[in-house]
């Protein structure tokens, strides 16, 4: 039995490839792994923290300072697949400007979406261009890809707060 014979299968092989995620998709990924946001160096940053995939080698990190509250400068650096590299710029366009607190819960809907939660429409409009990686569901074994960012914020907000 091949593929596309399987039960629930897509009834041909380019609905399971790229195109699946669809062409507007596919753009907004392509655009920020190829020209990632704030990747500018920050000197002595509050917030400092790394995450590494190490089955795929995937590398996320995300530095900033706190600036009146808010997170301001931020710079991220990484390594990876287009999937992981564009949610680290996303999330760095996203968590500008944003307290600590403000950013986390943002980092827990985006989470929510990418397990495939339900979201309000409220929480989309937060999301903001970030609802275009919900397409990266299609392939399950991906969505690590697009939280490995979130987690590095996480990760570094806890270590700041605590």
């Amino acid at each position: 039995m091949n593929y596309a014979e399987q039960d629930g299968a897509p009834e041909t092989i380019q609905a399971v490839g790229w195109n699946a995620i669809g062409a507007e998709n596919q753009a907004l990924i392509m655009d920020h792994y190829r020209n990632p946001r704030n990747r500018a160096p920050i000197e002595a940053p509050d917030v400092d923290a790394t995450e590494i995939n190490p089955f795929c080698g995937d590398e996320c990190t995300f530095r900033a300072r706190l600036t009146g509250g808010v997170l301001s400068p931020v710079s991220t650096e990484g390594a990876g697949c287009s999937i992981c590299q564009a949610s680290l710029s996303l999330m760095s366009e996203a968590v500008l400007g944003r307290t600590p607190a403000e950013a986390l819960r943002l980092s827990a809907t985006f989470t929510r979406m990418m397990r495939g939660e339900s979201i309000d429409d409220g929480e989309k409009a937060e999301l903001g261009e970030l609802t275009g990686l919900a397409a990266v569901r299609t392939y399950p074994v991906r969505v690590k890809c697009a939280l490995l960012a979130w987690w590095a914020l996480e990760q570094g907000l806890s270590a700041y707060a605590s």
